[in-house]
């Protein structure tokens, strides 16, 4: 696998363990993420499948398919959510060439030229902060002591965290 290659393929792991976060929790009104699948072919693209939360049923998922590059820089995972959250609202008439079918699912090829990517809400700042906060990446060595012990959303989006670390309770 060349250097390109590997950035896609981290790229589309990144998005696929963002996405699982609204397997449980609606990416959007009552629309979860049933599943994620790499574009065939290493294409640089991600698929993502919405639906009613619990639904299996091919012909009741809808899937799109989000290109991972912007020109050539590489999208971040947020960018494919606010790209998916738009393309799966609101009225889009896709042309018969942006629609296909994958594994009994209809499959709309977006163009993000042709989408507004839906703004970053509150909940996604806070979701990436106690992500960052409870599952730290990167080496041992180089991760801050600071753990999270607990949260609480409290008014005006304001958001209460617990920590601790091994020097101070």
């Amino acid at each position: 696998m060349n250097e390109d290659e590997r950035e896609i393929a981290d790229l589309q792991v990144e998005v696929a363990s963002l996405l699982s976060d609204h397997v449980y929790a609606p990416l959007l009104e009552d629309q979860h993420v049933r599943g994620v699948l790499p574009a065939p072919s290493q294409a640089p693209a991600v698929r993502a499948v919405l639906g009613d939360r619990g639904e299996t049923r091919p012909e009741r998922l809808t899937a799109y398919e989000i290109p991972l590059r912007d020109g050539e820089d590489l999208r971040t995972p947020h960018d494919v959510v606010a790209l998916l959250r738009a393309a799966h609202t609101g009225t889009h008439i896709y042309p018969r060439s942006r629609v296909t079918s994958v594994m009994g699912m209809d499959l709309y090829l977006v163009d993000p030229a042709d989408v507004t990517e839906a703004p970053f809400t509150t909940d996604d700042w806070a979701a990436t902060l106690l992500r960052c906060l409870a599952r730290p990446t990167g080496p041992a060595e180089d991760r801050h002591g600071a753990r999270l012990r607990g949260f609480l959303f409290r008014e005006e989006g304001l958001l209460r965290l617990y920590m601790d670390s091994d020097e101070v309770d």
